[in-house]
């Protein structure tokens, strides 16, 4: 789903601001989390923030994307090791 209105940034203006709603499986887990995105003036991205839950989730997302990012070559393979 897609929630629409104004939220105030981290910078303390108030701006047009989109919410993404969604649920996913990773692994074993279900997922559910929200994409908060707030744009400038010009309707581009100022800020994004995700938010996953439950916590178990959140740890199998944050072990998922550290494994892809060290097959890339961006993280060292000590990066895995939490």
């Amino acid at each position: 789903g897609e929630l629409a209105g104004t939220a105030e940034t981290a910078a303390g203006g108030s701006v047009e601001s989109h919410v993404m709603v969604f649920r996913a499986t990773v692994g074993d887990k279900q997922v559910h989390g929200i994409d908060l995105i707030q744009l400038d003036e010009i309707g581009l991205i100022q800020e994004f923030t995700v938010m996953l839950r439950p916590r178990s989730a959140l740890d199998t997302v944050a072990k998922k994307v550290a494994e892809g990012l060290v097959a890339e070559g961006l993280l060292p393979a000590s990066a895995l090791a939490f």
